[in-house]
């Protein structure tokens, strides 16, 4: 039997055993579990194997862990664990904001300005557990996915820290208010797809909330599925009487503009699905 186990999956799932190789008092007597996580461009599950073999850390299988394990904790990991007792989560959100699925996506695209990590207590419904404690970090000025994941995983490895100072010490829990609780809803492949009859700047956040390690924005070119990596809203007042969302204007060295519902979108790093980028030629160009 191991005191903890790690459920470690996705990016958090890294920094979290990267973390927790750095802190003798929660590798000890631990063991880690990882977990796959679909649809991304990076497979974390190999790149958390890696790190936890080169550090000859001990790893187990997910029934074992389950069925002996002292604690288990949750970083990243998407299923649901068949047990009743002891069982810890880390979520990316300020809770009761938030629940549910990919919460720093969400925050990102609506136009939050900060957010957080709060660990809790699992309970029978999804993240409304006791918060045992949260961290919370301010976005930077026009956040990507990239740099916020960034920032979640500095504040998870000072929360991971907190949680092993307070071992052997009785639980302070706090309950949720469930009148504050919000939803961040599960996403699938349509929930990839630029609408271009929105603003200018909501599509800058939704290109923003999508890149890298998610595999990108995605939109129809000329009939075939592209990805669009970043954008920018362009600053210009320019009056086009038979405004049309998702037709290219111009083409600069750069990227070419694109028309939106309201305002302008520069694009760029346009790719197909195999990564490969692509190129605009012509004018006459419509996204869709």
């Amino acid at each position: 039997m191991v005191a903890h186990a790690f459920f470690l999956a996705g990016p958090l799932g890294f920094s979290a055993a990267k973390a927790l190789l750095e802190i003798p008092e929660l590798r000890a007597d631990s063991g880690f579990v990882v977990g796959s996580t679909p649809g991304l461009r990076v497979n974390y599950e190999e790149s958390i194997l890696g790190l936890l073999k080169e550090q000859n850390a001990t790893i187990i299988p997910e029934q074992i862990a389950i069925a002996d394990a002292e604690r288990i904790v949750c970083v990243g990991w998407r299923k649901l664990l068949k047990r009743e007792h002891k069982v810890f989560v880390v979520h990316d959100s300020l809770l009761p904001k938030l629940r549910g699925w990919n919460p720093l996506v969400t925050a990102i695209e609506i136009g939050f300005e900060q957010s957080g990590l709060s660990l809790f207590q699992a309970s029978d419904e999804i993240d409304a557990g006791p918060i045992i404690n949260q961290k919370s970090f301010v976005f930077p000025p026009d956040p990507s996915i990239k740099r916020v994941l960034e920032l979640a995983g500095e504040v998870l490895s000072e929360l991971l820290s907190d949680y092993s100072r307070a071992l052997g010490k009785p639980l302070s829990l706090k309950h949720q208010n469930p009148e504050e609780a919000t939803i961040s809803l599960w996403r699938d492949d349509l929930d990839y797809e630029i609408n271009w009859t929105q603003s200018s700047q909501q599509i800058h956040r939704f290109v923003a909330s999508r890149g890298w390690p998610y595999l990108g924005a995605s939109s129809r070119l000329e009939g075939t599925l592209v990805r669009i990596l970043s954008s920018f809203p362009v600053s210009e007042e320019v009056t086009i009487i038979n405004a049309t969302p998702g037709k290219v204007l111009r083409i600069e060295p750069d990227g070419p503009v694109v028309v939106c519902g309201q305002g302008l979108l520069k694009v760029f790093e346009i790719v197909d699905e195999s990564h490969m980028p692509v190129r605009l030629s012509k004018v006459r160009t419509r996204f869709s």
